[in-house]
């Protein structure tokens, strides 16, 4: 499938991302880098403002995608996950509770179904969109 390479992708740039972790704690723990605490969680507070925005900011959009264009309804009638991730959208795997994780690892999980598509946005799951009230 073409989104199963995405979840080993991520798996590895988690994997990396706290070896890193480790390596940078280890660097503070030993008395390095303490001249640069300062500017990095800075930095490291602005990448997460940014993910939180990314991820969460509707910028005010809201009334084009439904009232204007019905989104809502051309998503829980037509649009199902495998469609949707073929046009670039993501899901955020941290955001989907274990049971559904594993229906999508075991094939119970229709990634063909539209109203698939639905419980995603409601569990706000789709990176980049919100669809709470879909």
């Amino acid at each position: 499938m073409k989104h199963a390479g995405g979840w080993a992708r991520r798996s590895s740039v988690w994997r990396l991302a706290g070896a890193i972790s480790v390596t940078a704690a280890a660097v503070v723990a030993c008395g390095g880098g303490a001249a640069v605490d300062g500017p990095d969680a800075a930095q490291a507070a602005l990448a997460a403002q940014g993910r939180d925005i990314f991820r969460y900011d509707t910028f005010g959009d809201e009334a084009q995608w439904t009232d204007a264009l019905a989104l809502h309804e051309v998503i829980a009638a037509a649009v199902d996950p495998m469609t949707a991730m073929s046009v670039g959208l993501k899901v955020d795997a941290e955001a989907l509770p274990a049971a559904v994780v594993a229906g999508i690892q075991d094939g119970s999980v229709d990634l063909k179904d539209p109203a698939t598509t639905v419980a995603l946005l409601k569990l706000n799951a789709v990176v980049g969109v919100r669809g709470p009230n879909i």
